[in-house]
């Protein structure tokens, strides 16, 4: 079935060090995830790079 197959998408509310640990084992683990972020610049450094300017960089 398609459904078993597809890759699994979370989504983390907020970027701050807990959201980016969690963010981050969940990367780790296999899955698509998603994380929403207060400030565009932050959002934007974070789809650049891969990595949280403040938090686990």
């Amino acid at each position: 079935m398609a459904a078993e197959n597809a890759k699994r998408c979370v989504t983390v509310v907020g970027a701050g060090s807990f959201g980016t640990a969690v963010a981050w084992m969940l990367v780790n683990a296999g899955l698509n995830v998603r994380m929403w972020c207060y400030e565009k610049s932050d959002a934007d450094y974070i789809n650049a790079t891969g990595r949280n300017p403040l938090f686990l960089s």
